[in-house]
């Protein structure tokens, strides 16, 4: 990072803030701009009309694809069709060694846990002060990039399933999650925009063959925002949640002391319909007790869905599994997968 680019800096409430930003002299590689940027900041770009659009990035400090990709749309994009605002978020955990390895800082919460009470409205929380950007800059649309795992197909997520939020998902993908389990996080927020989050495959191609990148791009430049391809939605998904209690690590065989094993392929069941007995991964004696899904009606039993027979975990009725990611921070602070079944 130049001398230059540092100038720009203006820090407000422990958020850094970058004006007139000229993109070209931007660092080359998301390693370098997390460990040059003083902090969380925005990135102030103008636009060909007065119009404003969010995007965010770093949410959870683990998420490199997508910062590259963002990079790259900012320094290729030219002026955006509005006034854009990037936000890059969790700096302070992705810096951590090696570099984006954590999803946020050891000891803390996750930061996409926290746009509820009481965080939302604790002054001095950064939940709060991204709150009030939002709701000061009064955006058109708001777009979370995150990423998920390689080989996977991109997907979005909302609370909301109307056409506006189905317009501003076409950009990224053919399907939207529609999801409103308030879980605290920023997609959860109500600001008279739609919101969602795109959970991007990691893509270590060239960034010319990126597909994130060239939905960024597409994004950044049209001055309206129309459908660009049919979107389907999967309407409330059940999800798979692990109790905070319990360890967690993926392996290709059970791990002894620790209560849950995920399979290490567990990216390979993503979008793929799993049958009765078809193995998830292992736990201990206490089987199902560490789970519990959310979705649909309150205290749904676990073991209509999953089973623990000779502490294997298996599914219990043919679902289709949607997979976030193999974090093991994450997979505890959010779900270690959404499933759709024929019920």
């Amino acid at each position: 990072m130049t001398a230059a680019f540092r100038d720009y800096s203006i820090e407000q409430n422990g958020v850094y803030h970058f004006y007139d930003l000229n993109p070209g002299i931007l660092p080359q590689t998301p390693s370098e701009v997390i460990q040059q940027l003083p902090g969380p900041s925005v990135l102030h770009i103008n636009g060909r009309t007065d119009g404003c659009r969010v995007i965010t990035a770093l949410i959870h400090g683990d998420s490199a694809n997508s910062l590259r990709a963002l990079l790259a749309t900012l320094k290729d994009g030219g002026a955006p069709a509005t006034n854009v605002k990037v936000i890059i978020v969790s700096v302070e955990a992705a810096k951590l060694t090696p570099v984006f390895s954590h999803s946020y800082l050891p000891g803390q919460r996750d930061l996409n846990r926290c746009f509820r009470e009481p965080f939302l409205y604790q002054s001095d929380h950064l939940a709060n002060r991204l709150l009030n950007y939002l709701e000061t800059w009064r955006p058109e649309s708001v777009v979370d990039i995150h990423d998920t795992l390689a080989m996977t197909h991109a997907f979005a997520i909302s609370v909301c399933e109307n056409h506006a939020h189905k317009v501003l998902a076409s950009y990224f993908t053919d399907l939207l999650i529609f999801s409103p389990i308030s879980i605290g996080a920023l997609t959860d927020l109500n600001i008279g925009c739609p919101i969602i989050s795109v959970h991007a495959p990691s893509d270590y191609a060239g960034i010319q063959q990126c597909n994130l990148y060239k939905n960024l791009m597409r994004f950044w430049q049209t001055d309206v925002l129309q459908q660009q391809q049919e979107v389907s939605v999967l309407s409330q998904p059940r999800r798979l949640e692990l109790r905070r209690s319990a360890a967690l690590t993926f392996s290709d065989k059970p791990v002894f002391g620790v209560n849950c094993t995920l399979r290490q392929d567990i990216e390979n069941c993503s979008f793929t319909v799993q049958h009765p007995g078809d193995v998830l991964g292992w736990v201990d004696h206490n089987k199902l007790a560490h789970f519990r899904v959310v979705g649909r009606a309150p205290r749904e039993k676990v073991s209509d869905f999953f089973c623990a027979d000779d502490n294997s975990l298996t599914v219990a009725q043919p679902m289709k599994l949607f997979v976030l990611g193999k974090s093991t921070d994450l997979a505890k602070s959010n779900c270690l997968f959404y499933f759709s079944t024929g019920s």
